[in-house]
C-alpha cells in the first residue's frame, strides 16, 4: 500500500511500492519514511504569545498597585505581590514554543520521473553543507542476495554394513590387544556322543 503522506518536495513524486517499508519496520525515530527518500526537519524557538501577555499583565498590576509618586518606595514590595499572584500561572505556561516544518526529498534515482530532480537536490545539500548526501544513488541499489541455506543431513546413530559382493564373506579384520570385545551371545555344548550315553548305575550297599 502506498503512503500518500510523503510527498517529495522538490518534485511532487510519492514513493513507490518497492519504497514502502512494512508494518514491521515502522519505528518512533522514521515512522514510515520510504526506502532511501531523506526526511528534513526545520525548527526554530519562538516565544510564547501567552506567556508574553502574562508578563504584560504582571507590569499593568505593578503600576496599578504603585501609585506614581510612591512608585519607587513600593515597586520592590509590588513586584514580590504581582510574582506571587501569576506563580501557578506562569508554571503552567511554557516561555517558548518550538515551530517546526517537516519536508520529505525523494531519492536522485526517480530523476527519469522528475527531470531537474537531482540538480534540485545537489543545490539543497551544497546549500546545508550536507556532504554525506553527495554519495552516488542515481540508479536505485540492488537489495542484498540471500542464498538459502541448505538443511544438514542427520548423522546415522549407527554405521551402514557393508553388504558382501559376488556372494563372497567379507571377514571382519581381528581386533587389536586395546580395543573392547564384545559380548557374544552363548553358545550351547554339543554332546560327542548321541542322546544313547546313559549314566552309570551307582553301587549297590
Amino acid at each position: 500500500m502506498l503512503n500518500d503522506d510523503y510527498i517529495c518536495a522538490l518534485s511532487g513524486l510519492l514513493p513507490r511500492e518497492d519504497e514502502v517499508v512494512g508494518d514491521d519496520h515502522v519505528d518512533d525515530d522514521l515512522g514510515e519514511l520510504p526506502i532511501w527518500w531523506t526526511e528534513i526537519r526545520v525548527r526554530r524557538r519562538v516565544p510564547n504569545p501567552d506567556y508574553l501577555m502574562i508578563l504584560a499583565v504582571k507590569v499593568q498590576q505593578e503600576l496599578i498597585k504603585a501609585p506614581a509618586e510612591h512608585r519607587q518606595e513600593a515597586e520592590p514590595t509590588v513586584r514580590i505581590q504581582v510574582d506571587a499572584m501569576f506563580a501557578a500561572l506562569e508554571e503552567r505556561v511554557k516561555p517558548f514554543d518550538v515551530d517546526e516544518v517537516t519536508a520529505w526529498v525523494a531519492p536522485p534515482y526517480r530523476e527519469g520521473e522528475a527531470q531537474g530532480l537531482l540538480a534540485a537536490q545537489q543545490t539543497l545539500w551544497d546549500t546545508l553543507d550536507i556532504d554525506w548526501l553527495d554519495e552516488d544513488l542515481t540508479t536505485p541499489p540492488a537489495a542484498p542476495i540471500v542464498e538459502p541455506i541448505a538443511p544438514q543431513e542427520a548423522k546415522a546413530d549407527t554405521e551402514e554394513v557393508a553388504e558382501p559382493e559376488n556372494g563372497e564373506v567379507v571377514e571382519e579384520p581381528p581386533a587389536s590387544e586395546g580395543d573392547p570385545v564384545e559380548a557374544s551371545d552363548p553358545v550351547e555344548a554339543s554332546d560327542p556322543v548321541a542322546d544313547e550315553v546313559k549314566e552309570p548305575a551307582q553301587a549297590a550297599p
